[in-house]
């Protein structure tokens, strides 16, 4: 839990600190830095959180009805989709 809980903190502190360095900056430097920041979630936001959640609802069916060849199957879709989806995220930021 621990290690869990540190993981998701230091992407905040981190945040948190470059907004306190930006406020000794231009006028403006804090929403520069704030829609950065929403920018570089965006992919995360539009492709994974959204892979995620439809997923989920087909890997426990087919968890729950015990079919292994379909629970792997709709892993590697996921994965596949993700990775074409997520691939030209990097290219484009």
């Amino acid at each position: 839990m621990l290690p869990a809980l540190f993981s998701v903190s230091v992407s905040q502190i981190n945040l948190l600190l470059d907004t306190m360095i930006a406020s000794l900056l231009v006028s403006g430097s804090i929403s520069w830095l704030y829609y950065s920041d929403r920018l570089l979630e965006l992919p995360l936001a539009l492709i994974g959180i959204t892979l995620a959640t439809v997923s989920l609802t087909k890997l426990s069916q087919h968890f729950t009805n015990k079919n292994h060849e379909k629970f792997i199957q709709t892993i590697n879709n996921t994965l596949t989709i993700g990775l074409l989806l997520g691939l030209p995220a990097p290219v484009l930021v």
